[in-house]
């Protein structure tokens, strides 16, 4: 498949001025969250700033790796709409980076021509979210970003609201865990502090998973008397073999 390009002095959209002069249009609502445009042509990008900067907040930049320093140093966006063939590296290669960098980001191909196995590779590696060929009516292209930042916002509300969930079901675990066995719930608190200095010291970035592992390290103590914990801490007597068991499997009950 190809896309037709039609050669324009002002920009690759396929509209006039007079079409996009004014207002947004009936309905229309400007959105605040921000959109990358990455293109080596310096004209697609004047075109979607001017054309599109009354709706959204655009940025652009003309390379892959100036796309990637912007996402890591700015990000994330809602929106990253990427031509397809491009110096250096491919707009499908661009946008699989794109998504491990920020997976919310919804992933748009914006080109001039499209073979099939440019297809397969944006639809397989790129994982996009829309296929938009130049040139592209501005109202295309305006539908496309606000289904793009709507899919964002959707997977963010969603990602939050199960990170709440997740949240309060290992408060809930670690009240459990306080009320059934102190000793244990007082060692995973210890454990945690021990942790969160341990992963600040060598730069983890995944902090709360580590501060999470921490917290229910001891959950499956909830099986095991407090007073086998106590004389395992204290260490003078050797435990029966039973407790010693109980106390072995621990990590295995909280799984």
């Amino acid at each position: 498949m190809q896309c037709s390009v039609r050669q324009a002095d002002t920009n690759e959209f396929d509209i006039t001025e007079t079409q996009v002069s004014g207002s947004l249009g009936e309905g229309a609502q400007a959105m605040s969250e921000r959109i990358l445009f990455v293109d080596d042509e310096e004209l697609v990008l004047r075109g979607a700033s001017r054309l599109l900067a009354d709706m959204f907040a655009i940025e652009t930049v003309t390379s892959a790796e100036q796309g990637l320093a912007a996402i890591r140093q700015r990000g994330p966006y809602a929106a990253v709409v990427s031509d397809m063939r491009m110096p250096g590296m491919s707009g499908a290669a661009f946008l699989q980076q794109v998504g491990e960098l920020a997976p919310f980001t919804s992933r748009l191909i914006l080109t001039g021509h499209v073979d099939l196995q440019s297809l397969i590779e944006a639809v397989n590696v790129g994982q996009i979210f829309r296929l938009l060929c130049k040139p592209c009516p501005v109202a295309v292209m305006r539908d496309a970003l606000t289904a793009a930042i709507r899919r964002y916002r959707l997977l963010r509300s969603e990602s939050l609201r199960l990170e709440q969930a997740l949240s309060g079901s290992v408060r809930a675990l670690s009240e459990v865990l306080a009320v059934v066995n102190p000793t244990a719930y007082h060692r995973a608190a210890r454990i945690c502090k021990l942790a969160i200095l341990l992963a600040e010291k060598v730069g983890a970035k995944n902090m709360r998973e580590i501060e999470r592992a921490a917290t229910l390290s001891q959950i499956g103590c909830v099986a095991v008397p407090e007073a086998v914990l106590i004389a395992a801490a204290k260490g003078v007597e050797r435990l029966k073999p039973a407790d010693e068991e109980a106390l072995a499997q621990h990590p295995a009950t909280a799984a």
